[in-house]
């Protein structure tokens, strides 16, 4: 496996929108695909902080419950 990859697809999509470029990059990559709370029927998050503030902290806690270095690009 390679370096960490993190795909996020648009707000009105689910991670099922990367499963063709996920094909193409897992050789290479370690491919992990997000659905953000709310969206692709997933259930909705307390938002009264912001939207990305929360997606931020959700994405981050993904990360942390890995136990494996990652880069903060946010």
């Amino acid at each position: 496996m390679g370096r960490p990859i993190v795909l996020i697809p648009g707000p009105a999509s689910s991670g099922e929108v990367w499963n063709e470029t996920v094909a193409q990059l897992s050789s290479n990559f370690e491919c992990h695909v997000l659905t953000l709370s709310g969206f692709a029927g997933f259930s909705p998050i307390d938002l009264k902080n912001g939207f990305l503030p929360r997606m931020k902290n959700e994405i981050r806690a993904y990360f942390s419950n890995l136990k494996q270095p990652m880069i903060a690009l946010m």
